[in-house]
């Protein structure tokens, strides 16, 4: 399950915000996103190692999507149907 919902009218740009976001918070080593990124990463990723994709991926699958590219297309379809 989820752990996040997209909002109604997602925005591409606040997501792209929240994923080097999160990346930073891999970095800095913070406890609940390390957890977050061993959860939902397909492959043993080491904190200081990770990337943008991959924090990229690991947001995309928190919202239940398999991966970024797909988040961005349901993004895109959104603001479509808006």
């Amino acid at each position: 399950m989820p752990a996040r919902r997209l909002p109604v009218r997602p925005n591409l740009e606040q997501l792209q915000r929240q994923a080097k976001e999160f990346l930073h918070s891999i970095h800095t080593g913070d406890a609940n996103v390390i957890a977050e990124l061993h959860e939902h990463h397909p492959e043993p990723t080491e904190p200081s190692a990770a990337k943008l994709a991959d924090a990229q991926l690991v947001l995309a699958r928190s919202y239940g999507v398999s991966s970024w590219t797909r988040l961005v297309q349901a993004v895109q379809l959104a603001e479509a149907i808006w």
